[in-house]
């Protein structure tokens, strides 16, 4: 999904998936930066207007780029 602002992720930040699973990769089991997801309206550059763009940021990091999409699997 893409949309107004770059989402964070549950996941913490890796610097590569290259030794992850190709499918739903879930990252390192703790971290000090969790990932943020997407190009929000605040991008500067086209490059970080893809969806899947990766930022790294501390937890307590905010600003008005940055958000979440609640979701559920529906079971």
């Amino acid at each position: 999904m893409h949309g107004n602002l770059a989402e964070w992720c549950s996941d913490w930040w890796a610097d590569s998936y290259a030794n992850l699973s190709t499918v739903d990769p879930q990252g390192p089991l703790a971290g000090g930066n969790r990932l943020l997801r997407g190009g929000s309206w605040y991008a500067f550059e086209v490059k970080w207007l893809r969806s899947a763009v990766r930022f790294k940021y501390s937890p307590a990091f905010m600003a008005e780029c940055c958000g979440f999409r609640a979701a559920m699997d529906g079971n």
